[in-house]
């Protein structure tokens, strides 16, 4: 071996450890036989203030200098000298790793390595910058690895704190910002002097409508509360940095469809600081106490209208507890009573000490059945009527009703109303007297028409006589009068004036009409006292017979007639084809200029009862009118402008009520008219002799 200049320098504390250290025990034996690239790396690290260690060999022996044996801490001196694997037994892997990499002239750097190290005897988490360089020795290859380690374990556990704090933070903002959203009230945020909108919660979208309003000021987002004070009040608070607290402030704001919905809200505009403790916004908390309001009003109008019912009733209104004292007493009750509530409350006697009752008919009620005890004001029901007496013995008549107060299925008093009835008593009394004349003078005039209708019977037989013989006794004369002035007609007709021969034109036609009269007298005459025995009768072909005997009135009008099958009913059958041919005349008789008659004859079967109808397109009439046609003589149109005796119906209606059934009409005037008869199909057995 070669004689070299082998030192290790310097005054630190590791370069006389270095010296002292007993190597010839290692693998790299004696200082004295150390490679001078070893002496020179050496020598270069315990000058560095960084902490830094030498890896030399494959066992990769510590040297390291004073810096890294502040690092290595407890591990501190025996680590000199050591095996790297066998000096930090708990980062082998790595530092196998390492050595690997180095001796194979690799550069190694790690940022913020974490590691486990047991520097005292403990674990601890320690995270460093390393870097790991090969060291070429006198062969031209790696003789070592130098290590430069800085720890960053305090920065990192800054950081990491840091990172958890705004971590946190962050958490707790969206904690915060959650219950927020989700809070049951609604709640903003305003920011600046202009009260800008940063956050809104859905409560508080949901009351403006969810109209666009973030990052707008309030004067432009919600621009009806302008003139409603709001933005003053906002004011306020950002300039005195003092809460403004408002309970149940009404605010009219925009229903979104063009109107105005008023809430009522109880709400706080909170101030809120920056850093510096200066007002850089608002906090807005409201809760919408609306429905709490409206109800409320709604109770107070209710409590302000019953008072009003109660304190103007005519009827006197009381309430009593269990005891029978008094807890309230309307106006009217006082001036029934005689004594006002005060009066009453500080007697402090109960009711049946201070108002009596007797019977109608004045006699005392046991007390156990005075209406003013509590058992029967219990029972409820209609009123009664009793005789009221005053404290100061004045009676006079009431109606008392009553009616439990029930709590939790408990009675706790008793509502008692009372009215006097003075008045209608006396009233009842007029009344039954009015009664009594009023019954004495309807006996009187039933008395009085009975009589007459008994009168009026008799005239109806004397006229139906009168009628028969009257008709009998001018026929023969009027049928002379009609030859007469026929013949006069035909044999002076050239030599009579013409005034003459008007005159017996008149004489003709007036002969005429009366024969018609006196023929329908007869007639309206034998439907009484000339009728006959009732038989099934075909209506259809009793129709179509009609319709024969007025043929020559058809073809003049030319008129169409239609007949439905109409069935069989019991009856008279001459009465009933006169019937059905009056009907068709009348028909045809008022027809509308013009206008061609179109008559139409049905029938229709319901219970037992047959309907005919007989329905026209002719002038119609007035429905007010309707008893007056059925009435013997009357008309509702003129002879010049309408033929005819006004009998016709008249007999219609009591062949009808011989056949124990019902007519009547409908119409409008210019419209038709349309006559319904009602008839049994059967008739009893009495009437087929009669």
């Amino acid at each position: 071996m070669n004689t070299k200049n082998i030192a290790i320098v310097g005054s630190q504390e590791m370069s006389k450890l270095i010296r002292a250290f007993d190597w010839k025990n290692t693998s790299l034996g004696p200082i004295e036989v150390w490679p001078q690239s070893l002496i020179t790396s050496v020598n270069l690290l315990l000058q560095s203030p960084i902490p830094m260690v030498m890896l030399w060999g494959k066992d990769g022996i510590m040297i390291y200098n004073d810096a890294y044996s502040e690092f290595a801490a407890a591990r501190h001196p025996q680590l000199l000298g050591s095996k790297v694997v066998e000096g930090w037994p708990e980062v082998a892997d790595f530092n196998r790793n390492v050595m690997d990499k180095g001796l194979k002239g690799k550069t190694l750097t790690y940022k913020d390595q974490q590691l486990t190290l047991y520097r005292n005897n403990v674990a601890e988490e320690v995270w460093m910058d390393l870097t790991y360089s090969p060291i070429i020795d006198e062969s031209g290859k790696p003789g070592g690895v130098l290590a430069i380690v800085i720890e960053n374990t305090k920065r990192v556990q800054a950081e990491k704190k840091q990172q958890e704090a705004e971590a946190s933070l962050r958490a707790e903002q969206e904690r915060l910002q959650s219950m927020f959203m989700q809070a049951p009230a609604m709640i903003a945020v305003l920011h600046g002097p202009e009260h800008v909108f940063v956050l809104a919660n859905p409560f508080y979208m949901q009351l403006v409508g969810h109209r666009p309003i973030h990052g707008k000021p309030v004067r432009e987002a919600l621009p009806e509360v302008v003139g409603q004070g709001f933005i003053k009040i906002l004011d306020k608070v950002y300039t005195t940095a003092k809460p403004f607290y408002g309970n149940e402030l009404a605010v009219d704001l925009d229903d979104g469809k063009g109107g105005i919905r008023k809430s009522y809200l109880n709400f706080v505009y909170q101030p809120s600081y920056d850093e510096h403790h200066k007002v850089e916004g608002i906090l807005v908390h409201a809760v919408d106490v609306t429905e709490q309001v409206k109800s409320r009003q709604q109770v107070e109008e209710i409590a302000s209208l019953n008072k009003s019912i109660t304190d103007n009733a005519t009827t006197g209104m009381l309430i009593m507890d269990n005891d029978q004292l008094c807890t309230f007493m309307n106006p009217a009750a006082e001036k029934i009573m005689g004594m006002t509530f005060a009066e009453v409350k500080k007697s402090g006697k109960p009711l049946h000490d201070l108002a009596h009752y007797k019977k109608p008919d004045g006699s005392p009620y046991p007390i156990e059945e005075c209406p003013t005890t509590q058992n029967i004001p219990r029972k409820g029901g209609a009123p009664s009527e009793d005789i009221f007496v005053r404290p100061d013995g004045s009676m006079y008549p009431v109606s008392v009703m009553s009616s439990p107060i029930v709590q939790n299925g408990a009675t706790v008093g008793t509502v008692i109303e009372f009215r006097d009835i003075t008045k209608e008593k006396a009233a009842e009394n007029e009344i039954r007297e009015l009664n009594k004349e009023l019954e004495a003078r309807v006996q009187k005039r039933t008395e009085q028409l009975t009589i007459a209708n008994k009168e009026l019977e008799r005239s109806n037989e004397e006229l139906e006589d009168f009628a028969y013989v009257a008709s009998h006794d001018l026929q023969e004369p009027l049928r002379k009068i009609a030859a007469f002035s026929n013949l006069l007609e035909e044999d002076f007709k050239d030599d009579l004036p013409a005034e003459a021969q008007a005159y017996l034109s008149g004489i003709h036609k007036s002969s005429g009409r009366m024969r018609t009269l006196i023929s329908d007298l007869l007639t309206y005459s034998r439907v009484t006292t000339q009728a006959r025995p009732f038989e099934t009768i075909d209506l259809s072909q009793l129709a179509h017979e009609a319709l024969e005997d007025l043929q020559a009135r058809v073809d003049e009008t030319g008129a169409k007639v239609v007949i439905d099958a109409l069935g069989s009913i019991e009856g008279d059958p001459l009465q009933l084809r006169l019937l059905l041919q009056n009907l068709v005349s009348n028909a045809l008789k008022y027809t509308r200029p013009g206008v061609k008659p179109v008559i139409h004859v049905s029938s229709s079967v319901k219970d037992e009862r047959l309907t005919l109808k007989v329905k026209d397109n002719g002038i119609g009439f007035d429905v007010q009118y309707l008893d007056r046609i059925f009435t013997i003589f009357q008309r509702l149109h003129g002879k010049n402008e309408y033929e005819g005796t006004g009998v016709g119906l008249a007999i219609s209606k009591k062949i009808i009520d011989r056949h124990k059934g019902t007519i009547t009409a409908k119409s409008k005037q210019g419209s038709g008219s349309t006559f319904i008869t009602t008839l049994p199909i059967h008739q009893e057995a009495a009437s087929w002799n009669k």
